[in-house]
């Protein structure tokens, strides 16, 4: 809807025969000149009886009769046109990468204040609401961007009004045709009466001076004819009153559009100060492709009435197209960038425990490791002393300390493994602490420290192995977990024969058909299952064994049981069972998903990991984030997979099969998704394929499935209570993720525990807590679930607990997620002013160093906020359909006065005595 509209009118012909060419026209113009020519003629010779007064006045009517005759035929119309202001427009671009969550130490003559980013964005945004200062000459578009290749619009704020621009030049308008109306028809009045009074005094003198009477009569109807002529033009000027409304003989006002009433009470429109900010532009990305938002917003708006673009950022691009390419872009466009530069242009000296690797469990009297990896950024060199502590996680206790290392920090961002050897004997669980002395000059030494739980116990970790035929994947970890001391490994190999012999703790022939039995694993592993050969009952056993027990599940699509199984119809209790379980749904055609999806080929495709995929730490092939994500570029990739529809709703997909040409609309297969049911994990894979990953390291696929089995199966392994578990989708996250939590909750009787909810408290890293509310999914969720969720928005350790309702002991669940920066936005966290600057100067923009320097007054004597950016109004002219009632009302005018002079001509021709 455009902000300021006026309007203009025309009138126009729109001949009843089109005359579209230039002789057209001029043949219209030779006709009508021979028609008056022959007229005046004809009648000059009719009338050299009469008196010269009468002669003029037939000659004259018979010409405007033509002429009226002539107008009709021109088809005279009315149409106005509507002068649209498309508001000029700014997008202002904000970072939302993890680096505008980092906190600059204070420097000597910068702008940087010692707090962190984005608490300076929030409160400038919120205290100096630089949105409405823009307001006052645009409609500002706010933007975020981060990792995405695009940025997410997060609202829009309409140009400020000064409340005289809207409908008041069309109200003028109006009034100046109501005058001119007006006029008009005060001649018409005067004529009229006139034209009365001449014919009165022609007729008396008819019988005192015969000569004078033609003379006077005829100058009576001429002013008469002429009268109702002005009448018509006054009628036609304002052709939406009525006569007397022109005329100014009535209060009639002027015909306005009406507006629809709504029965919705309108809200009011959203402004600055109202605007959630700390929720909406939180930093959460683990990029930040500057380029690709630039860009993108170029593209979209070059066309339109953008007056230039702000950018909040460090300026430290680390993805996506290049900047330059954006700018250049810009450039081209014509639209000018004003960076704000964000944070310190010092480098900041920084020791982190990025990272605790522990076993999960160990054996009493076992020795294991508890290694720390840590990074540093400006220390290079520099010798740091490191301790690891201890604390039994249930008992309330100081930590002891257990030993102490030194080691030399290497070149920044490269990650260090601090190993300890430790032996404990006494079963339970204890929290290892490693942690650094802080150094000299270091900018946040809250980040020095990592933690992690093991579980001394007796207990091994029990995985049963399906496979539906000996395929090489599963030979490779079922060899593989059978040599680990620390799990029991059973396998079904659905295509052996009796008497076969496997590398296995216990080999089945059929599944588990009882709760004890099913009870006794922790994780199952399938292979391209058949399962149809399962009664109804086991898969009904099994799925109460994901959601109720939290067991584990890890299922490789294959493409000889998986199309014969899923092309089953609905109806099957068995099959429709296992399709719950999966956390994608599969395309109803059976085999013939074959032709859809790929097994084998000539290349192979390396894995597409989407956010979640880069952030979920039992994927990683590496000590941290950046050594998995170096160690998968590496890996050439898989042929095949198996085409599935599409994730269901809550599951996470982590990579898609990568070959463009597999793309189905706009979107990439997916290789690997995993979901919560229940209390269990689950976790797909489209083909058996990952043993391929031993091309780069033996010790790759080990890793892969070893952390899988150890996620997949938490739920078992560290319960607190047999009444129920508390479960997060995932221990170690970035910062600003949104972790989903479940609990799993029995009463006293062994039953689904009967509430509509429960509340667990969130102990932050700074100490502080909030209490979050796990509700059920209403009838159609299952009994005794709970789900919530939270934004890790700090960085560090969180704390999760849960007392459950009615239990006499007090039985407390506990969890754990941690929450970091990711490497890539810590390598270079100082503002890049060089980048900024130069995005400014070829762009003819503005940098400014800070958020103040953008809205404070400039001593320069430079323009202020308000008109620095200079408006970029677009105008364009939206043509209006004719206007029906000034047809209705010229045509009805038109016929009329014809009819009138034709009528008076022919009186005058008959008291003549004229043929």
């Amino acid at each position: 809807m455009p902000n300021n509209a006026e309007t203009r009118t025309f009138h126009e012909l729109q001949p009843v025969i089109p005359l579209v060419e230039a002789w057209h026209w001029l043949l219209l113009v030779v006709i009508v000149s021979l028609f008056i020519g022959g007229s005046i003629w004809l009648y000059r010779r009719d009338t050299r009886t009469l008196a010269r007064p009468t002669a003029f006045l037939l000659t004259l009517l018979r010409v405007f009769a033509i002429g009226m005759v002539v107008l009709f035929m021109l088809g005279l119309e009315r149409r106005t046109e509507s002068r649209s202001i498309k508001d000029s427009r700014v997008a202002v671009l904000v970072d939302t990468s993890l680096s505008m969550a980092l906190t600059d130490k204070d420097e000597v003559g910068s702008e940087s204040s010692g707090v962190n980013r984005f608490d300076q964005i929030l409160e400038w945004l919120e205290k100096q609401d630089p949105i409405s200062r823009l307001q006052q000459n645009h409609e500002v578009a706010v933007w975020k961007f981060d990792s995405d290749n695009r940025p997410w619009p997060v609202a829009t704020f309409p140009k400020h009004s000064d409340g005289k621009k809207a409908g008041q030049s069309q109200l003028k308008v109006d009034q100046n045709e109501r005058r001119s109306s007006f006029r008009f028809g005060v001649a018409a009045t005067i004529a009229i009466a006139l034209s009365i009074v001449l014919l009165v005094v022609g007729l008396f003198s008819q019988f005192r001076r015969k000569d004078a009477a033609p003379l006077l009569v005829a100058s009576s109807l001429i002013l008469a004819v002429g009268g109702l002529l002005l009448l018509s033009i006054c009628d036609l000027i304002t052709p939406q009153l009525p006569l007397q409304g022109s005329l100014g003989w009535s209060d009639a006002k002027v015909q306005e559009p009406v507006e629809p009433v709504s029965l919705v009470e309108e809200e009011p429109p959203l402004t600055s100060l109202d605007f959630d900010w700390q929720k909406e532009i939180a930093p959460r990305g683990v990029e930040s492709r500057l380029g690709a938002a630039i860009d993108f917003v170029v593209n979209r708006e070059r066309a339109g009435s953008i007056a230039g673009i702000v950018v909040i950022t460090d300026g430290q691009a680390n993805g996506g197209k290049p900047t330059a390419i954006a700018v250049a872009a810009a450039t081209n466009a014509g639209i000018p960038i004003y960076p704000i530069g964000i944070g310190s242009t010092v480098t900041p000296k920084n020791v982190e425990v990025v990272d605790m690797q522990v076993p999960p469990r160990v054996f009493p009297g076992d020795r294991f490791k508890v290694k720390a990896v840590v990074t540093a950024f400006g220390m290079e060199g520099t010798t740091a002393q490191v301790r690891l502590w201890s604390v039994d996680e249930k008992e309330k206790e100081a930590p002891i300390e257990e030993d102490a290392d030194s080691f030399r920090i290497s070149s920044d961002g490269e990650p260090t493994t601090i190993s300890f050897d430790v032996q404990r004997s006494v079963e339970g669980k204890r929290r290892y602490i490693v942690s650094v002395d802080p150094l000299a000059e270091e900018s946040d030494p809250d980040d020095n420290s990592g933690s992690a739980v093991v579980e001394i116990v007796e207990r091994r970790t029990n995985v049963l192995l399906i496979a539906g035929g000996p395929t090489r994947e599963y030979r490779f970890l079922r060899n593989q977990l059978f040599r680990d001391e620390s799990i029991t490994t059973h396998v079904w190999l659905q295509t052996a024969k009796p008497g076969a012999d496997q590398e296995s703790d216990v080999l089945l022939d059929s599944f588990p058909d009882t709760s004890e039995a099913m009870n006794f694993f922790d994780c199952v592993i399938a292979f391209d299952p058949n399962w149809s050969a399962m009664t109804a009952d086991q898969t009904a056993l099994f799925e109460r064994w994901v959601a109720e027990q939290a067991g584990g599940m890890i299922v490789i699509a294959g493409p000889v049981n998986t199309p014969e199984w899923t092309r089953k119809p609905r109806g099957d209790q068995a099959i429709d069972a296992l399709r719950k379980l999966y956390p994608v749904s599969f395309f109803s055609q059976g085999s013939s998903v074959l032709k859809i999806g790929r097994f084998g080929g000539d290349t192979a495709q390396p894995l597409d990991f989407t956010r979640e995929g880069r952030a979920a730490e039992y994927l990683w092939l590496g000590d941290s984030a950046k050594q998995s994500t170096e160690t998968w570029d590496g890996f050439s990739g898989v042929f095949g997979y198996y085409a599935v529809n599409e994730p269901k709703p809550g599951a996470d997909v982590l990579a898609n099969f990568s070959d463009p040409d597999t793309m189905v609309g706009d979107k990439l297969p997916i290789y690997l998704a995993s979901q919560f049911y229940g209390a269990g994990r689950v976790f797909f894979q489209a083909s058996g394929e990952m043993w391929r990953v031993r091309k780069l390291d033996v010790a790759s696929f080990e890793t892969y499935y070893n952390k899988l089995i150890r996620w997949s199966s938490q739920g078992r392994l560290l319960r607190d209570s047999t009444r129920g578990v508390l479960l997060v989708d995932k221990k170690r996250c970035w910062m600003g993720d949104t972790i989903a939590v479940r609990a799993i909750l029995r009463n006293a009787q062994d039953q689904p525990l009967d509430s509509s909810q429960v509340s667990v408290t969130v102990f932050r890293p700074d100490e502080t807590s909030d209490e979050i509310v796990l509700r059920t999914d209403g009838p159609a969720g299952r009994p005794g679930t709970f789900s919530g969720q939270f934004i890790a928005s700090s960085e560090g350790d969180y704390r999760l607990t849960l007392s459950i309702p009615d239990s006499p002991e007090l039985e407390v669940l506990n969890s754990r997620v941690s929450a970091r920066i990711p490497d890539i936005e810590r390598e270079r966290p100082q503002r890049n002013d060089p980048l900024l600057s130069m995005m400014a100067e070829k762009t003819n923009g503005r940098y400014f160093v800070g958020v103040e320097a953008f809205t404070e007054t400039p001593t320069d004597g430079g323009p202020a906020l308000e008109t620095m950016i200079q408006p970029r109004d677009q105008e364009t002219f939206l043509s209006g359909s004719f206007d029906r009632l000034f047809k209705r009302k010229s045509m009805m005018w038109l016929l009329g006065l014809l009819v009138v002079a034709l009528s008076i001509e022919w009186t005058v021709r008959r008291l003549h005595r004229l043929a």
